[in-house]
């Protein structure tokens, strides 16, 4: 049996202050224990001991062994947080995992489109050279299409020329029978005149 169990009476912290000659109601008596803030302090539980420091000092000062004070109940709660604390760790790596993951697949597909846009670019200067060696080409053809023409003008001079010529030559040939004619007639007539003259 505890010690409290069946306790034929209680004390209250606040009772024990009554009892020794504190006079107020519980709140003045709860405002009266508030004194000056200290240091700020901060606990660490370390191989089954917590332990306590002000903040910024080195050494830390044990405060109690939990093996004396623990029972079922904080064997539970420190085995909860413990698992806790592995789960949280087991997830944050492979949250960490995953991000390194993620980031080669972005690292692998920003090379690719480094690559992509160096093809595109290459095309681009292929592009550019195909539409200059077209333009050139188109200019040549414009320079012998205008060649051609100049060929075909002087083609139909030439052939208006040598018409020209057959007509000269076509009038030749006339003026040619026509002075043979007029020769003949010259002499028909002379032998005419001949003729009477002798008779």
């Amino acid at each position: 049996m505890g010690v409290y169990e069946n306790a034929p009476y209680y004390l209250t912290a606040y009772g024990v202050a009554c009892a020794r000659g504190f006079r107020g109601g519980v709140d003045e008596w709860l405002e009266s224990l508030r004194g000056e803030p200290g240091p700020p302090v901060e606990l660490r539980y370390s191989e089954g001991v917590f332990e306590w420091r002000v903040v910024g000092d080195e050494v830390w000062i044990p405060a109690f062994d939990m093996d004396e004070v623990r029972g079922p109940v904080i064997n539970a709660t420190l085995e909860e947080l413990l698992a806790s604390k592995a789960a949280a760790a087991k997830s944050a790596g492979e949250a960490a995992g995953s991000a390194a993951e993620a980031a080669g697949s972005a690292a692998a597909a920003g090379a690719s489109a480094g690559m992509a846009a160096g093809s595109a670019a290459e095309a681009a200067g292929y592009a550019g050279s195909a539409a200059g060696s077209a333009s050139l080409a188109a200019n040549e053809a414009l320079k012998a299409a205008g060649a051609a023409g100049s060929a075909a003008s002087s083609a139909s001079g030439a052939a208006g020329s040598a018409l020209a010529a057959a007509g000269a030559a076509g009038a030749a040939e006339s003026a040619k029978s026509d002075a043979a004619a007029a020769k003949s007639a010259a002499d028909c007539a002379a032998a005419r005149s001949y003729i009477i003259i002798a008779t």
